[in-house]
């Protein structure tokens, strides 16, 4: 029983905690100009598995429908669609339903729940811990990647998808800044994870990361039923003391931002125009001239983004990475732009489920920690429908996978 419980354990660190280190030796030799490839074995054994362990099952489950259609359409646009590539394609259809199999792996792991849960939430901390001491150290050594490049500010360490990192390690600060004593975290580590966000420079991060202290103030603090003279003083010292660092840190980006050539227009076209209008504004152009048969069916990932580049060429050369396609990094047109209403429809159907979830849970227990997994679960939906790096980011799926996955535990309790 001892050596089954331990074999369980090292699935959850493989599953969850694992990617990232090798999303981190990954960054490492990038650093020092090292192609590594290994991220994609690695994801790809998991994806494998997971699918082994649903083949395995003989259940039904939604991403069958996913894969029945999509193997469909994959014909489909293997005729008729123009600039077609079935590895960019297959590549693509593994990024969006990477959550998928590690759904499944997680499913499969025989603990008890209440220890299932347990070990993951110490994951979930281990995993934002790892973040920020990395981060913490390369912006005070100097030694990882830039955010954005020598000119702004920001680090990754040695993390090259800035953007994916960002967004996992603000989703798990959200559970750990609203549930410290459950995730046994001090306030220390809730500072440098917060820290590490800041410094990390994506508008997600430094934004996000202020967003939620607001509301963790507002929700946790202000409206948390008091019990005690020493609860009262505790939470007057705790309000002011986050008040201050909210206003330090909003003060220290506002002029950093000002004096900041790229940010400064970055965020002056944020507030004119929207997020990612640029791109937006070109694919609905293409979308709005594209046949009303590839609207409907798609016209597969390859296809879509190669054509959208050619219909936006000006677009696709200020990128700079000399790729021959373009991508709106938008996730609600990248999905309905590659697989059309239908596909697309499927996978919105399973996130609104997720979120349906999410909201049965809080009206059944009415707490803080239901409240906090309804939260993450809107945050990343909006992130993913109106700035992109949500549906198809293995990294944030990841990540996202195991914060479904307890939500599912906490609804097994009523069902």
């Amino acid at each position: 029983m001892k050596s089954k419980i331990s074999i369980s354990r090292l699935q959850l660190y493989i599953i969850i905690l694992f990617p990232l280190f090798v999303d981190l030796i990954i960054g490492i030799g990038y650093y020092f100009d090292i192609n590594l490839n290994i991220g994609k074995i690695f994801r790809g054994s998991l994806y494998v598995a997971g699918l082994t362990v649903s083949i395995m099952k003989n259940r039904f489950h939604i991403f069958h429908a996913i894969l029945f259609f999509w193997s469909l359409l994959f014909l489909f646009w293997l005729i008729f669609s123009e600039n077609f590539n079935v590895s960019r394609e297959l590549t693509f259809f593994f990024k969006t339903t990477y959550i998928f199999p590690i759904l499944f792996l997680l499913e499969n792991i025989k603990i008890k729940k209440k220890v299932l849960k347990a070990k993951i939430l110490f994951i979930l901390k281990t995993y934002s811990q790892t973040i920020a001491g990395f981060i913490l150290f390369s912006f005070f050594t100097g030694i990882g990647l830039q955010t954005y490049g020598s000119w702004v500010f920001g680090t990754t360490s040695f993390f090259i998808a800035q953007n994916d990192i960002g967004l996992s390690q603000l989703l798990i600060f959200s559970l750990l800044l609203f549930n410290k004593e459950k995730f046994k975290i001090s306030w220390f580590w809730l500072s440098l994870i917060f820290l590490s966000l800041i410094l990390l420079g994506t508008t997600t991060g430094m934004f996000g990361s202020l967003l939620i202290v607001f509301l963790f103030i507002f929700l946790k603090l202000i409206l948390s039923q008091i019990v005690s003279i020493r609860n009262l003083i505790f939470r007057l010292i705790a309000s002011i003391s986050l008040v201050l660092l909210f206003f330090a840190s909003s003060f220290f980006l506002f002029n950093y931002i000002k004096n900041s050539n790229y940010y400064s227009i970055k965020y002056e076209q944020i507030l004119e125009t929207g997020v990612r209008s640029r791109l937006t504004n070109a694919a609905n152009t293409y979308l709005e001239t594209r046949n009303f048969v590839f609207s409907f069916f798609g016209e597969g990932h390859s296809s879509f983004t190669t054509n959208f580049g050619n219909s936006a060429k000006y677009l696709k050369d200020s990128k700079k990475d000399y790729k021959d396609w373009l991508l709106v990094e938008t996730d609600l047109y990248d999905f309905y732009g590659s697989y059309g209403i239908i596909l697309s429809l499927i996978f919105v159907f399973f996130y609104a489920h997720i979120l349906l979830l999410a909201i049965i849970n809080y009206l059944n227990k009415k707490d803080i920690y239901t409240l906090s997994l309804l939260m993450v679960v809107f945050f990343a939906i909006i992130h993913g429908l109106f700035a992109g790096h949500v549906f198809y980011s293995p990294t944030v799926l990841g990540i996202f996978a195991g914060i479904i996955f307890l939500i599912k535990m906490e609804y097994g309790k009523f069902n």
